[in-house]
């Protein structure tokens, strides 16, 4: 008589694997934009035929932190479950996760990732934070800031890679490509002419076209037809007078049409002005509904505003959440490896170092000294960039404590200084600044007020 046993398990499997298939064939048949055979735009287009109106503004703008049970993410757009739609949690990111966990890798500043000059490390840079990011269970980064530095003085200086089009061209375009191979979806910003902070939701940036085209828009072209970034955030900025996230020609002749980008453009945090910029291309609002909610409903009930329009903008967005990975395999929050992240951090860090000047050959550090002075405030503080790049991974260290800790036997002389943010110091000879001319009339700052 032959021996079944040795089949059974096999039996079972296929049985097994036949049942989930004919279920999947059902849920396909009922809901189609579930079937992964089809393409992305397909599938889109399927759902958004069967989504009320209240269901597709739902998309269309985003909520400040959420906490559930102990868990924290920095911004979130709501899924939809009867359709079958998962949250979009986004954060910010350009170097480290900063909202959620202090399960997080430290990155240096995005300046010293471009101090490089290396594909190779923008490109494990970006994996980093895209492991990460979809480890905490993140689908979006809000990075990277590919906006040219122009002015040294400019707030948030760090978060960019530096004065040259060309190497933010190629740093960004390998960090997107990090980024997003990983499932997440990476955010180029600031589109365009974001290069100060203070004031910047007032800005007015004056400049010719040739300048425009040349320096700040080309590395914008680059990730979206180099890197295929999912998603573009328009800035406060005016240019020549015109709000980028209400301006037709930077977002529908240039980003649109020109570049051919079709993935998510979303606004800055309080950068949307108005209905009309939902039909210029601006897919979501960023952290609050102020026009895509009920305004929005309003609008599209009476008569006052195309449909169709809505419906490409969700279109857009769920077939760039299809096409990333998040929609079929929402990111969950699993942890990551932290320690091959630190080593390749450690290794970025190390490619980043540009030693200027060294009388003596003071550097490095005899472990034998009897005595160092350290001054500056930053030395003991654990801020490494500030605002939304100032992650706050477990273990963090300052330089004060590490110079302590590698050289233990010498004598620590620390000196704070100036306030690093808020202490202006006059020039000898010369008097005091006043205190006004350090703010606005309204009183309007940057992100500066993060740091504290």
């Amino acid at each position: 008589m032959p021996d079944n046993t040795r089949l059974r398990p096999i039996a079972m499997r296929l049985t097994a694997m036949a049942s989930l298939w004919t279920a999947d064939t059902a849920l396909a048949d009922d809901q189609p934009w579930l079937d992964r055979s089809r393409t992305a735009g397909d599938r889109a287009q399927l759902l958004v035929k069967q989504m009320t109106l209240e269901e597709k503004s739902a998309l269309l703008y985003g909520y400040g932190t959420r906490e559930i049970e102990g868990q924290k993410w920095q911004v979130y757009v709501k899924g939809n479950p009867r359709l079958g739609i998962p949250d979009m949690v986004q954060g910010d990111s350009p170097a480290g996760i900063w909202q959620g966990s202090n399960d997080v890798t430290q990155l240096p500043a995005s300046v010293a990732l471009a101090a490089t000059f290396s594909r190779g490390a923008a490109r494990s840079y970006g994996r980093i934070l895209g492991r990460e990011a979809r480890a905490l269970g993140y689908g979006v980064i809000h990075g990277p800031n590919i906006d040219v530095q122009r002015d040294p003085r400019h707030g948030r200086a760090h978060e960019t890679f530096g004065e040259d089009p060309w190497l933010t061209s190629a740093i960004g375009t390998q960090y997107v490509l990090g980024v997003q191979e990983n499932g997440v979806m990476a955010d180029a910003k600031h589109f365009a002419v974001n290069t100060v902070e203070q004031d910047r939701k007032t800005t007015d940036a004056r400049l010719s076209r040739k300048v425009l085209e040349e320096l700040y828009l080309f590395p914008f072209q680059d990730a979206v037809q180099d890197a295929n970034v999912a998603m573009v955030m328009c800035a406060y900025t005016r240019i020549n007078g015109v709000h980028a996230c209400n301006d037709a020609d930077l977002l529908q002749d240039v980003l649109r049409k020109r570049l051919g980008f079709d993935g998510i453009v979303r606004t800055d945090a309080g950068a949307e002005h108005s209905l009309p910029s939902l039909s210029l291309g601006v897919d979501q609002e960023f952290r609050s509904e102020k026009y895509y909610g009920k305004d929005l409903i309003a609008a599209v009930t009476k008569g006052d505003f195309p449909e169709r329009d809505v419906d490409a903008a969700v279109v857009r967005i769920i077939t760039s959440m299809i096409r990333y990975g998040i929609f079929d395999d929402p990111p969950q929050r699993v942890g990551a490896d932290l320690a091959e992240s630190g080593r390749e951090a450690q290794d970025i860090a190390a490619q980043s170092i540009v030693l200027l000047k060294n009388d003596n050959g003071i550097l490095p550090l005899d472990p034998s000294l009897r005595s160092i002075a350290i001054i500056g405030a930053a030395a003991a503080d654990l801020h490494i960039h500030g605002g939304p790049t100032n992650s706050s991974p477990a273990g963090k260290m300052n330089f004060l404590d590490a110079i302590k800790a590698r050289i233990s036997d010498a004598k620590i002389v620390f000196k704070a200084g100036v306030d690093p943010i808020y202490g202006i110091a006059a020039a000898r000879g010369l008097p005091q600044l006043p205190s006004a001319a350090l703010r606005t009339l309204d009183d309007t700052k940057g992100a500066g007020h993060l740091l504290r």
